[in-house]
């Protein structure tokens, strides 16, 4: 409404006894510190000062000055509304206005209001510190998420690197294989020399030492792939253990990718929040 529109059957200082006897009630309405005004077209004729909005010095029946929203209510015949700076009064606040006309349509007076923004310096001081911690963990969100990423390639890596080994521990199971054969037949062929050697009796002497060294080169052999296959077991032990490790940290570093993602998710709704919360605060 851009004015206070009156009835028919009262007259102009009626209409304004009313407002000024209204003028305890506005204020009770509503729930923030209030402070209310009512004046002719010229002087104040009620005024109601706040706990905290007040207009220092004698108010009423002082001639309403031209920064008062009253004033320039009734000079732009509209509602008007600013707020007043925190260095003016001691308090920032929300005024108001609107101009009060007669029957006719004339401008007789005026109603102002102020409203205390120390609740809304709160509420929006309270969102910009909120807006700011948001922040603050959006960041490390993704620095999470970027090191959850990081962990994972590495892991995938790693992941190759142990295969690998795999594929060439099983090619030197073949090749161990092969050497084995070939021990066991040296071994065979020292036996069987030295059998030679014994029917040649004194003219195999030599053939017997010559035996003896292949069969002796053949058990080495078989000693010799022994313990390489020990090892080369329990280097594949070892190896299933980093892999348990490597599937735990791929595991973990995927749970912490979706966790960072799930506080991204939650800091972007926290930001919304904080944003209505900063257009609540301003409603005023």
């Amino acid at each position: 409404m851009a004015e206070i529109e009156t009835g028919n059957f009262l007259s102009d200082d009626e209409i304004l006894d009313v407002l000024t006897m209204m003028a305890p009630v506005l204020q009770k309405m509503f729930p923030l510190d209030t402070m209310v005004q009512i004046s002719d077209t010229e002087k104040f004729l009620a005024y109601m000062p706040g706990r905290e909005v007040i207009i220092p010095g004698d108010v009423v029946g002082t001639k309403v000055p031209p920064n008062n929203p009253i004033y320039q209510a009734m000079q732009s015949q509209g509602y008007v509304s600013f707020e007043v700076p925190r260095e003016d009064v001691g308090i920032s606040f929300k005024a108001c206005a609107m101009p009060v006309k007669n029957k006719d349509g004339q401008i007789i007076g005026g109603l102002g209001m102020g409203f205390s923004l120390r609740s809304q310096n709160v509420l929006l001081e309270a969102a910009q510190n909120i807006a700011a911690s948001a922040q603050a963990i959006s960041a490390t969100t993704e620095e999470m998420a970027s090191s959850a990423s990081i962990l994972a390639n590495t892991v995938e890596h790693l992941m190759s690197i142990q295969n690998s080994i795999n594929d060439h521990l099983g090619n030197t199971d073949e090749i161990l294989g092969m050497i084995k054969s070939i021990a066991d037949s040296s071994k065979m062929l020292g036996i069987n020399a030295a059998i030679e050697a014994a029917h040649a009796g004194e003219h195999g002497r030599g053939f017997s030492v010559v035996a003896e060294e292949i069969r002796k080169m053949g058990d080495d052999s078989l000693n010799s792939v022994k313990k390489i296959r020990n090892m080369l077991e329990a280097i594949k032990e070892n190896l299933s253990l980093m892999t348990d490790k490597i599937m735990e940290t791929a595991k973990s570093s995927q749970n912490q990718a979706a966790i960072s993602e799930e506080i991204s998710a939650t800091v972007q709704d926290f930001a919304k929040t904080v944003n209505q919360i900063e257009e609540i605060s301003r409603i005023l």
